[in-house]
């Protein structure tokens, strides 16, 4: 696995070298990892901050799945680094629709993937995830309630420690039932029976999380009473 991982010191941005790396047809789990980012980004195109310390990386995926099933990948990310960070930290990670990562309702791990179809089907030709990891640094995020595992600690932890060890969970995860991956998501998220505000490129819909469907979409009950399916979106609880 370790011959797949590309380091680099600063970068743009780890998402465009892995798209460019993944269109020149680099193989299925590689990863481009780097110490700092001048312009990494979030959901909905917003900037993600990337100073020194943290951990940033992007891992290039070729699944052999349909386009519907898309979303569960997110949640087998999320969840893989969820398990890390109580397994060998004994923290309170929890998941929040649709796959930040948060301890104690502080953010502690942002997620972003972009893919590529082919041309001809509905079949996924790779999808790259990027991630955000909250380590050595300090974050100062305006309007954000955020955290690093040296906050949590009080100690300085190895990265590339904990790179392996979300990358070996990542891999048992990808052999699991997507099943058992949504149910175990939904037993780790802070988001299900809470009145939770969704907010896309389009609009912002307010409502009750009443449960996670079997594509991981969020299924809301709006304060009219009608039922949604939230296929993308940022959510506040």
């Amino acid at each position: 696995m370790s011959s797949n991982i590309h380091y680099f010191g600063m970068v743009n941005s780890t998402m465009d070298i892995a798209r460019e790396m993944a269109k020149n047809g680099c193989p299925d789990f590689t990863v481009v990892v780097a110490e700092q980012q001048k312009n990494g980004r979030g959901r909905m195109n917003r900037a993600w901050l990337s100073d020194i310390g943290g951990l940033y990386f992007t891992l290039v995926l070729r699944p052999d799945i349909n386009l519907t099933k898309v979303s569960i990948i997110n949640f087998l990310i999320s969840l893989g680094i969820v398990r890390v960070l109580r397994s060998k930290f004994n923290l309170d990670a929890r998941v929040k629709w649709p796959n930040d990562i948060l301890i104690f309702h502080q953010k502690i791990c942002g997620i972003l993937s972009e893919m590529e179809t082919e041309s001809d089907s509905d079949s996924v030709k790779f999808i790259n995830i990027g991630i955000g990891l909250n380590v050595n640094n300090y974050p100062l995020v305006k309007d954000q309630n955020v955290t690093s595992l040296k906050l949590l600690l009080y100690k300085e932890l190895d990265k590339m420690e904990i790179l392996l060890n979300i990358l070996d969970e990542f891999k048992k995860l990808i052999n699991e039932s997507f099943n058992n991956i949504v149910s175990e998501w939904k037993m780790n998220t802070i988001t299900l029976n809470k009145k939770v505000e969704i907010v896309t490129l389009k609009e912002t819909i307010k409502g009750t999380a009443i449960d996670i469907d079997e594509n991981g979409s969020l299924v809301l009950e709006t304060d009219e009473g009608l039922r949604k399916q939230i296929y993308y979106g940022d959510c506040f609880v």
